[in-house]
């Protein structure tokens, strides 16, 4: 869903001429495609859909089939097992029509009303990011309303609720709105509603705000209620309906008050993505203390139940994903006992060398926290074996350096990387990249940037400094760093692609901190 806009195609297309066919069958159609079978799967069952499949493809192997073929063999399956249902019918908008819609779930006194809207991306529209940003400062709303007329869908709503926790029931929305008795789904007032259980329904969800709030307090007391398919969904609508414009951004942070007590690898995964842009945007303001110490706070019990640093040979791939995965975030957010037993691993490593080998999947944590939070003994030590490094650890290596909070050691790593004899070109390029973990690298390698930009220029062309400059102003949020930026881009006013990128994000980033710094400050400080 993460790539399916109304900008793109369709998954059934009526293709003409046999060379446009490789532009068209790209990566979404495909993800969109295996998306939907699986929506199917939850309607039908596992093995109707396998049986309907395996059919499909033994009746047309070495042979031509269309669209219709696999609704034959999917309808066969289908009524075979004595379900009522018109699989053509029902996928027709959905394999037709590009984008997906969401659903909201509004209640009143008697009803539960669900409704679908066609889910339009700001991304989508072809308008410069300095008029989005301006109309974001306007007192006009920012919502983008979709001008071009859409199909409604037939949704499937797998609804679960407290007198269905632990299944869904199939609701179907094939008009604008469905109004289902309160009486029917739920006992009272307080009860929470899941629209999409599981994930199932290739669509997202926009909850008013009192049954989200229903849902998130239920989590505070049984996160287990609702598998972590649809809790780590649940967040992921959230963060796609904010950047689009639906619903506020601090509705993020809001939709994670239940994370005290979760510790499922991929709800957290899906919480560093929704979170990303709100550290970033933070990370130059006195509230990412408290950013932190939210983050820090919530990821604790993750991070006790995954057993921290405790790497067992025997663990199980997942187990050692998910333990590697907390840890991260715990260093990161500056817990104490994390922190702790990484400096230890890494002071035991460089004591007894081969013996004590940091195993292989905490390595970049251990690495980038003793460079954080050590000094420059750390800093040289894992730059003395980066020299001697296989590819990979190297970069591992390389990759921690940058996350030095020491100005003297990052300016430095800045000099050897525009040198040309220390490291690769990619290397060079990748130094950038690493450096601008923290503001306080990126403020540090962008005045590097304009302090040194001819010879940069000469080393890595317009194209890949332009990349570089975007990367390290990408934080940027102020209209003093548009006017440096500016400023800077007047000196070298021969070759202004190089700073493009970075006014017209900065514009819009500042367009976002004047809508959001406010409502996501007041949040973290009444919660910290």
């Amino acid at each position: 869903m993460i790539f399916d806009s109304p900008s793109t195609n369709s998954v059934i297309l009526n293709i003409t001429q046999s060379t446009v066919s490789s532009n068209v069958y790209n990566r979404m159609v495909y993800e969109k495609g295996s998306a939907l079978l699986r929506m199917i799967s939850y309607l039908v069952g596992e093995d109707v859909l396998e049986g309907a499949l395996r059919d499909y493809l033994d009746r047309h192997a070495w042979s031509a089939a269309v669209t219709d073929d696999l609704w034959t063999a999917l309808q066969k399956s289908i009524d075979e097992q004595g379900i009522s249902l018109d699989i053509k019918a029902v996928m027709k908008v959905w394999t037709e029509q590009a984008g997906y819609p969401y659903i909201t779930v509004e209640r009143t006194d008697d009803f539960f009303i669900l409704t679908q809207e066609y889910f339009m991306d700001k991304a989508t529209f072809v308008q410069p990011l300095e008029q989005r940003a301006a109309e974001m400062l306007s007192d006009s709303a920012a919502v983008y309303v979709n001008t071009e007329p859409a199909r409604l869908y037939t949704v499937p709503l797998f609804i679960a609720s407290p007198k269905n926790p632990n299944n869904y029931t199939i609701y179907w929305l094939t008009d604008k709105s469905l109004q289902v008795p309160v009486t029917e789904l739920a006992g009272g007032a307080d009860d929470w509603l899941i629209v999409n259980a599981h994930a199932a329904g290739y669509y997202r969800v926009h909850y008013a705000d009192a049954e989200l709030q229903k849902i998130v307090d239920h989590l505070k007391t049984d996160v287990t209620v609702f598998d972590a398919k649809t809790r780590a969904q649940l967040i992921c609508d959230v963060s796609f309906l904010a950047g689009a414009g639906v619903v506020e951004q601090v509705r993020i942070l809001k939709v994670t008050e239940f994370l005290t007590v979760e510790t499922a690898y991929l709800t957290w995964h899906m919480v560093q993505e929704a979170l990303a842009y709100i550290d970033l945007m933070l990370s130059s303001r006195s509230a990412h203390a408290q950013f932190t110490e939210y983050i820090r706070e919530k990821v604790r019990h993750f991070y006790t139940s995954a057993a921290g640093f405790h790497y067992q040979p025997d663990d199980s791939d997942f187990t050692t994903l998910t333990r590697s995965y907390a840890t991260a975030i715990a260093c990161d957010s500056n817990m104490s006992e994390c922190v702790d037993s990484a400096l230890d691993i890494f002071t035991n490593w460089t004591r007894e060398g081969a013996v004590r080998r940091i195993p292989m999947d905490y390595r970049e944590t251990v690495y980038c926290t003793a460079a954080g939070h050590g000094d420059e003994h750390q800093v040289a030590y894992i730059w003395h074996h980066a020299t001697s490094a296989d590819s990979v650890e190297k970069q591992r290596m390389m990759k921690a350096l940058g996350c030095s909070r020491n100005a003297t050691i990052i300016n430095r790593y800045l000099e050897l990387a525009a040198e040309n004899d220390t490291f690769s070109y990619a290397d060079a390029y990748n130094v950038f990249a690493y450096v601008s973990k923290y503001d306080s690298g990126r403020r540090l390698a962008w005045q590097f940037i304009a302090e040194h930009f001819e010879p940069l220029f000469l080393k890595f062309g317009t194209s890949n400094l332009a990349n570089i400059v975007s990367h390290v102003t990408r934080g940027f949020n102020t209209v003093e760093d548009l006017d440096e930026v500016r400023n800077v881009s007047a000196r070298f006013a021969e070759q202004p692609m190089v700073f493009d990128s970075s006014i017209h994000t900065t514009t819009a980033n500042i367009a976002y901190m004047t809508q959001n710094e406010e409502p996501l400050t007041n949040f973290l400080n009444s919660n910290t």
